[in-house]
């Protein structure tokens, strides 16, 4: 019977998947998607794993120029807006959506992160950053349902609890407007670098399964996924 539902449920998300659009652009990543061969491949990273992969300097969450036009058009981010960022690293993205004038609570389980995060300043007050264990303990106690414009995640999605992740961001945004944001690479490999992990084509596909609307279109490496009307 749970191997029926199983494929039920992978078969309606298949025909639901979306049509992707390609936007050209150069690719953001700063290191080989094969990495260091001294890094533990195809293992979960703890909080203290990604503690040193930021303490050593490195990122792989460049903001692009193309992926921000792409970000405001297709998402209809606005001033004002509250916005909360999953899995914010260092806060590169956190402090783009604070420029544009919105409010953003950025969340990181890496405390490191979260430091570096913050040595970046507040925005004037619009950056709210919180050390935070997202499959742990689902969103923060003080975020209130439907509350929240925009979610939005980058590059973490495919080291997230998808299921669980996609009900609190479901949970916490606005109703009638509110939109899911999802960036993540593309990879088929089972084999994966530890801190740089993608989805393949059918777990993206996945992502709308339940969701009223679903929008998706490339970047480089990536899959960039608009998800809106979340399923109660």
């Amino acid at each position: 019977m749970a191997k029926d539902a199983l494929g039920s449920g992978r078969r309606l998300a298949a025909e639901v998947r979306p049509r992707f659009e390609s936007v050209n652009q150069p690719s953001p990543l700063t290191h080989d998607l094969k990495g260091n061969p001294n890094v533990q491949i195809s293992t979960q990273p703890t909080a203290l794993d990604w503690d040193r992969w930021y303490e050593e300097g490195r990122n792989t969450r460049i903001v692009t120029e193309i992926e921000s036009q792409n970000f405001r058009t297709r998402v209809g981010a606005a001033e004002g807006m509250t916005v909360l960022d999953v899995a914010c690293g260092t806060g590169g993205w956190t402090r783009q959506l604070a420029r544009w004038g919105m409010n953003v609570t950025g969340l990181d389980f890496s405390a490191f992160a979260i430091g570096a995060a913050r040595r970046g300043g507040s925005a004037n007050g619009l950056i709210r950053y919180e050390q935070h264990d997202v499959d742990a303990a689902g969103s923060p106690d003080w975020m209130e349902p439907g509350s929240v414009d925009i979610v939005s995640v980058r590059c973490g999605i495919a080291f997230l609890d998808r299921p669980l992740f996609l009900r609190v961001a479901g949970r916490l945004l606005r109703p009638s407007t509110g939109a899911l944001y999802v960036m993540t690479l593309i990879s088929e490999d089972e084999q994966q670098h530890a801190h740089m992990r993608g989805l393949s084509e059918n777990e993206v596909a996945e992502l709308g399964y339940g969701w009223a609307s679903c929008a998706a279109y490339s970047l480089g490496p990536y899959r960039c996924v608009v998800l809106r009307g979340p399923a109660n």
